[in-house]
C-alpha cells in the first residue's frame, strides 16, 4: 500500500510539472515556432500568458504531447474562469458539496477544477469515472470527446441534444459515435474545431497540447466571458427580471430568459427559488446574461430549541440534525441542518462532540452558509440561581436579567407558565420580584418555569436626587452621603405629606422616607419642607446676573452635606455681618460663609435675607 502510494506521488509530481509550471520565458516557447507550429504560435502563446495551459521548467512547451482526460477537466475548468477572484467562495461551496465523490478517484491534482465543473454542471457525478477513473484519467482525450466538452463549456448541450441529427460533411462520419455527431457538428458550425483534412474530423485521434491551447483560444474569443460578484435586490419571476447591486453597489437589472442557466450551489432552480440576499456570481457571454450561480450569503443566524434526532454520516464525519425551532410567536417550527466540518459543540458549558447530544436537549444553534457551526447544548430542565439585576420587557416577553454565582450576567425568558414563590409565598406574581431579591429559577428549554425569590425589607431616609420617569421609572437617593439609583416597583406606593400621589408629585431636594425590598423602592413618603428658618454653609460659586448662590450646608435630618440653590430677589436683604451694612450680591464670592433665611417650596431656596459671615 505505501508502495502505491509513493507511486502516486512521483507521478502526481510529472503531472503537476507539466500542467502547472510557470516559466521563465514571456510566453515563448523554442520548440514553438512560426516554423514548424505556424497554426499554433499565437494561441500557445497566448494561453500561455493567461496561465490557463503552461510550459515546461526546461522552457519547452512540447506542443506535441496528448491532453489526457484529466489534463482536458482542469484546463476547461481555468479557461471558465476557476482561478477568478469573484468565484472564490463558489469554489469553497462546490468543493465541500462536492468533495466526497472526488476523493472516491486517486487523481493526485484538480480537485478544485474538478468541483468546479459539478457545480457548474459542466459535468456530472456519473461522469466522473469516465474521466478520471483508474484506467481513464491518464488516457488521451479524443477530438470527439473534446467536441462534447467545448460544448457543455459553451452551455449548449441542452440545446444541441434537441436538434434534429444532420449530415456531416466529414468523409469519416461513421467513425464518429452517434451521440458524439450533433456534438462533432455543433463545435464545427461556432468555429472551434476543424477537421484534421479537408474532409475528415479524425474522431478518434487524441488531442495534442498544441491543439488544445487552439481550441481553448478559440473558445475563450467565441464566448467572452465575463464575470462579476452581486448580491439580490429584488425578484420580479413574473416578468422574468431580477435585480442586483454589485460589490461596487453598482446597479444591475436583467431579464432571465429560457437559456439562462441558474443554479443554486450547483443545483439547477428557477427564478421562483432566488431570494433577496443571495450572493451570486453573474457570468455573461459577449455582454448577454449567461448564468447565475447563487450561494447562500456569508452570515450568522442563530435560533434556540430542542434536539428532536440526529443522524450521523461517517462517511463524511458530519451530522444532521433536526430541530423543534422556537419561534417569537412562542409556536415551534421543524427545522434540520448539516454540521459543518468544524462544528464547535459545548454541553452545559464544556467542550463536547455531536455523539454526546441527545433527543429533547436544550440547544442554542448558530448557523453559517446554511450549516451549524455552533451548538451549545444543555439538559432540558435547569436550575440557576443568582441576584436579580434587572427585569425587562421586550417584544418577545418579560426577562429577568441576574448577576448569576460565577458573577456573570445573563438574562432568561418568563414562560407563559410561570410559577413564582416569594419569601415562602407560592402564589406570588411576576412583579412581585425585585431588584436584588436572590432568586432559584427552574428553567425548561431556556425559559423560566420557576421563581423561588427572597427579599429583605429595610427602612430608611434620604434626599432626592434624581427622578426617571420612563417604561422602568427609578429614583436617585442620597443616603448617608453616598448617592444611589434604586427602581421602583410596577406597585410602588408614593404618598407627598400624607397624600397618595405618584411618581409625577415627587419633587427634587426633598426628604424621603423609603421601604426597601432588596434594592427595589415599594414605598416612598416624601415631605417637603415648607419653610426652612435657615440654613448655615459655604459659598460654593455666585452668579449675579441670574441672581443665584449655591452653596453646600450640613442637614441634621439626613446626616449629609446638602448643596442647595438659593434664589436672590431684589426684595432679599444682603447683611454683612462683620459691619453690620447692607451688601450686594456682587461682594459674596466663592468659599464665604453665609447664613441664608427663607423658604423652600417644591425644591426651590427663595431667600428673603443672606447674612454674610465671613
Amino acid at each position: 500500500m505505501k508502495l502505491k502510494k509513493v507511486i502516486s506521488l512521483a507521478a502526481a509530481a510529472a503531472i503537476c510539472s507539466t500542467m502547472a509550471y510557470t516559466t521563465a520565458f514571456a510566453a515563448k516557447f523554442a520548440d514553438v515556432t512560426d516554423a514548424n507550429y505556424g497554426w499554433a504560435v499565437e494561441a500557445v502563446d497566448s494561453m500561455a500568458a493567461d496561465k490557463i495551459i503552461l510550459g515546461y521548467e526546461d522552457g519547452t512547451f512540447r506542443p506535441a504531447n496528448t491532453v489526457t482526460k484529466l489534463e482536458s477537466l482542469v484546463l476547461a475548468a481555468r479557461i471558465l474562469g476557476v482561478n477568478d477572484s469573484e468565484n472564490k467562495e463558489l469554489i469553497d461551496v462546490f468543493t465541500e458539496k462536492y468533495g466526497a465523490d472526488i476523493e472516491k478517484y486517486d487523481i493526485a491534482y484538480g480537485s478544485n477544477e474538478l468541483a468546479y465543473l459539478l457545480g457548474k454542471n459542466i459535468i456530472s457525478t456519473s461522469e466522473l469515472a469516465d474521466y478520471i477513473g483508474s484506467t481513464n484519467a491518464s488516457q488521451g482525450l479524443k477530438r470527439y470527446e473534446l467536441a462534447v466538452l467545448l460544448t457543455k463549456a459553451m452551455g449548449a448541450e441542452e440545446t444541441v441534444k434537441k436538434n434534429l441529427a444532420s449530415v456531416l460533411s466529414y468523409s469519416d462520419e461513421s467513425s464518429i459515435p452517434s451521440f458524439a455527431k450533433k456534438y462533432v457538428e455543433y463545435v464545427t458550425e461556432q468555429g472551434l474545431m476543424q477537421g484534421m483534412s479537408a474532409t475528415e474530423f479524425s474522431p478518434n485521434t487524441e488531442v495534442t497540447r498544441a491543439q488544445m491551447a487552439v481550441v481553448l483560444y478559440k473558445l475563450k474569443n467565441n464566448a467572452g466571458f465575463e464575470k462579476f460578484s452581486a448580491i439580490v435586490t429584488n425578484v420580479d419571476s413574473l416578468l422574468g427580471v431580477i435585480k442586483l447591486k454589485g460589490k461596487d453597489d453598482e446597479p444591475y437589472g436583467y431579464t432571465v430568459k429560457d437559456d439562462v442557466a441558474l443554479r443554486f450551489e450547483g443545483e439547477k432552480i428557477t427564478l421562483d427559488d432566488v431570494s433577496i440576499g443571495y450572493e451570486c456570481v453573474i457570468t455573461t457571454k459577449k455582454a448577454s446574461l449567461f448564468s447565475i450561480d447563487f450561494i447562500t450569503p456569508d452570515v450568522e443566524e442563530s435560533f434556540r430549541g430542542s434536539i428532536s434526532s440526529i443522524k450521523n454520516n461517517s462517511k463524511t464525519g458530519t451530522s444532521t440534525i433536526k430541530f423543534n425551532k422556537f419561534l417569537d410567536s412562542g409556536d415551534k417550527e421543524v427545522v434540520e441542518y448539516t454540521t459543518a466540518e468544524n462544528v464547535n459543540v459545548t454541553y452545559e458549558g464544556e467542550k463536547s462532540t455531536v455523539t454526546a447530544l441527545k433527543s429533547g436537549d436544550y440547544a442554542e444553534v448558530t448557523l453559517k452558509k446554511g450549516k451549524i457551526t455552533l451548538i451549545a447544548a444543555k439538559p432540558k430542565t435547569e436550575t440557576v440561581k443568582g441576584t436579580v439585576k434587572e427585569i425587562y420587557t421586550s417584544d418577545l416577553g418579560v426577562y429577568v436579567k441576574l448577576t448569576d454565582v460565577d458573577d456573570k450576567e445573563v438574562s432568561y425568558i418568563a414562560g407563559s407558565d410561570i410559577t413564582v414563590n416569594k419569601n415562602g409565598t407560592a402564589s406570588a406574581a411576576l412583579s412581585e420580584v425585585r431588584t436584588g431579591d436572590s432568586v432559584s429559577m427552574t428553567l425548561e428549554y431556556g425559559f423560566i418555569t420557576k421563581i423561588i425569590a427572597t427579599s429583605k425589607t429595610s427602612n430608611t431616609n434620604g434626599f432626592i436626587e434624581e427622578i426617571n420617569i420612563s417604561a422602568s421609572p427609578s429614583v436617585k437617593i442620597k443616603l448617608n452621603g453616598e448617592s444611589k439609583t434604586y427602581p421602583l416597583s410596577s406597585d410602588v406606593v408614593i404618598t407627598v405629606n400624607g397624600t397618595s400621589g405618584t411618581i409625577y408629585d415627587l419633587r427634587l431636594s426633598t426628604t424621603a422616607k423609603i421601604t426597601l425590598e432588596s434594592d427595589t423602592i415599594v414605598k416612598i413618603d416624601t415631605s417637603p419642607i415648607e419653610t426652612i428658618t435657615q440654613i448655615t454653609g459655604t459659598v460654593d460659586l455666585v452668579n449675579a446676573s441670574y441672581g443665584l448662590v449655591q452653596m453646600t450646608y450640613y442637614d441634621a435630618v439626613t446626616a449629609q452635606n446638602i448643596t442647595q440653590s438659593v434664589f436672590v430677589g431684589k426684595a432679599t436683604k444682603i447683611i454683612n455681618n462683620s459691619t453690620g451694612k447692607e451688601a450686594t450680591l456682587k461682594t459674596i464670592t466663592s468659599g464665604m460663609s453665609v447664613t441664608a433665611i427663607g423658604s423652600v417650596k417644591s425644591g426651590v431656596f427663595e431667600a428673603t435675607t443672606i447674612i454674610v459671615l465671613g
